[in-house]
């Protein structure tokens, strides 16, 4: 089931004395995000797996995180001014603190993304193996062995302990 619940957006807080208002995460700034990771993989097609999966993460994050973030408090330049996204290049520095694009990426993009992952699979099946078939289901454990079946007509099957019994060979040149 999929629910139309909006992801956080609006006034998150970030860390302790530190809120930014954000626009809800929209069509335009995931494809503007998608864009932006494809130019990077473009130009750096060399990059190890572990490397590229996470400068990926990180440039899809960071642009949803510039093209939705309006406002902030609690932020402010060197001398203690108040300064806020508009200003020229505080966005750039807000990008290089890891420590407040880590809590935006868990306050705005992560909710997001899981709300979108949830989107793109397939609802449990009842008799499957996915986390709600499985919760469901009765688990033949060796505390609650299987019911031995009745007779319906079928031998059982050989083992090990039951090996079958040796015909004798034929003579040869006899029929």
């Amino acid at each position: 089931m999929i629910r139309l619940e909006e992801p956080p957006h609006g006034w998150l807080t970030l860390m302790p004395g530190v809120r930014a208002r954000f626009d809800p995460i929209d069509r335009v700034m995931v494809r503007a995000a998608r864009r932006a990771v494809r130019l990077f993989l473009d130009e750096n097609p060399d990059l190890e797996e572990v490397d590229r999966q996470e400068r990926v993460s990180d440039i899809f994050s960071q642009t949803l995180i510039r093209a939705g973030m309006r406002e902030w408090e609690g932020i402010g330049d060197i001398d203690g001014n108040v300064i806020q996204p508009s200003t020229p290049g505080a966005l750039d520095t807000f990008m290089q603190r890891a420590i407040l694009v880590e809590a935006a990426d868990d306050a705005y993009v992560l909710p997001w993304a899981l709300q979108d992952a949830e989107k793109n699979v397939s609802a449990p099946s009842s008799d499957g193996i996915s986390a709600r078939a499985t919760q469901d289901m009765t688990i033949a454990t060796s505390a609650a062995p299987a019911r031995k079946a009745k007779d319906k007509g079928a031998k059982p099957a050989r083992t090990a302990k039951k090996s079958r019994v040796a015909t004798p060979a034929k003579v040869s040149g006899t029929s």
